[in-house]
């Protein structure tokens, strides 16, 4: 088994730790609509922008705490370098972002197509190289350079926060301990992107250290709003994608015709494309199947044949 081991999502080293600690998400009980976003944040005369992944519009992003800022000079404190994060934010009426708090800070150009697909929490450190990946109901720990991996089960709600334990029977009747904790606090991996957990691990009685994240970065940062460029006798067309896995297209066919409202749900399939499961048009029952998938410029187009659209080119860009 081969890894590319040139990555920060990969290579994490806790090579020093500060008492600042960084929330992972806002609170349920907040009164802002915050969501996540993640995408190259800029600095220039007018302060900060991001354009998100998969987007080439770049949004303004308010820093009143300042947050922002110490992440992003941490990470490009020479030069005005174009640094990925992860963020939560508010939009506001004038489509500004106010940050909430950074997930993340630095990773370089590819980490955009990181998508940690199921897996809730990713750790890792080096000395040896080692990642642990928790999924709902199991966590899976590869010692990279021994070609070694094994699986614990795990209870989905675990007793403490951040804090798992397991045991398995092995090969030849051996039983294999784990226990994994994560801490709210400042860890830096081997190229120096910013992390908000430290991670350490007790596997067989051996002290694994590094830094902690989280995962399934498509499914959190595909929910918003998509439309289209109207054109000449093209149709108009927005589609809500929406936290809960809700979705609703509306198709303005611009001839005439009655605008159609399609609602039902969203997921990703095991190909990482989106997959939109309608089960009502204009409030009646019918089920209708929509497949899209990311273009080269990062628009969400049909994949194949489209009952609703058939053959007809559409690129529905975030417009939020």
């Amino acid at each position: 088994m081969k890894r590319n081991l040139s990555g920060p999502f990969y290579l994490l080293l806790p090579l020093f730790f500060l008492s600042a600690c960084s929330p992972i998400k806002p609170s349920v009980d907040s009164d802002k609509p915050y969501e996540f976003i993640r995408g190259a944040v800029i600095k220039d005369d007018d302060g900060f922008t991001i354009t998100p992944c998969f987007s080439q519009t770049k949004r303004q992003l308010v820093d009143t705490s300042g947050l922002l800022s110490r992440r992003y000079n941490e990470q490009s404190p020479t030069s005005r370098l174009p640094v990925y994060m992860e963020l939560w934010a508010y939009q506001q009426v004038d489509l500004a972002w106010n940050l909430y708090g950074v997930n993340l800070a630095g990773g370089g150009s590819k980490a955009c197509d990181t998508d940690l697909r199921n897996v809730e929490y990713r750790a890792g450190g080096v000395n040896p190289v080692w990642v642990a990946d928790v999924f709902g109901d199991h966590i899976r720990v590869e010692i990279i350079h021994e070609l070694r991996s094994m699986t614990f089960p795990i209870s989905e709600s675990p007793s403490l926060p951040f804090t798992w334990q397991s045991s398995i029977t092995g090969i030849k009747g051996r039983t294999h301990d784990l226990e994994m904790q994560f801490r709210r606090q400042t860890c830096r991996d081997a190229v120096g992107a910013w992390y908000p957990l430290v991670a350490e691990v007790n596997l067989d009685g051996k002290v694994l250290k590094g830094c902690a994240r989280e995962g399934d970065l498509m499914s959190r940062s595909i929910p918003g709003r998509y439309s289209n460029d109207l054109a000449p006798d093209e149709s108009f067309v927005v589609l809500d994608l929406l936290a809960g896995h809700q979705a609703k297209l509306l198709v303005d066919y611009r001839n005439g015709q009655p605008l159609s409202i399609l609602e039902g749900n969203w997921q990703l399939n095991k190909s990482g494309r989106l997959e939109l499961n309608f089960v009502s048009v204009n409030g009646l029952a019918q089920q209708t199947i929509l497949v899209m998938q990311r273009s080269v410029k990062g628009a969400l187009v049909p994949y194949g044949y489209s009952e609703i659209f058939g053959n007809a080119s559409l690129a529905l860009e975030r417009s939020e």
